[in-house]
């Protein structure tokens, strides 16, 4: 279900390790380090990811490889797993 088109490494090994690594991380600077309440680190966490999502667009167009099969990975990993935490 969550494979690429080629069967290979599975897109949700990149999700975890990259969306919610910043995500988490987001979170965690926010409430412990900043002493924000709950739902305001929960939004500086969400907020990491999509500034995280916009560069990795940015370098990944800049370097001319947004079609290849890795960026696609990279780019399906990360939009499916912020569109379903909404």
């Amino acid at each position: 279900m969550w494979a690429d088109h080629q069967g290979r490494r599975p897109v949700y090994l990149v999700a975890l390790t990259g969306v919610h690594r910043s995500r988490v991380s987001g979170f965690y600077i926010a409430y412990s380090w900043f002493d924000l309440p709950l739902i305001p680190s929960l939004f500086v966490g969400g907020t990491v990811v999509a500034t995280s999502i916009g560069i990795t667009v940015r370098v990944l167009s800049d370097l001319k490889k947004q079609n290849t099969v890795i960026s696609q990975i990279v780019l399906g990993a990360r939009c499916s797993t912020t569109s379903s935490a909404s």
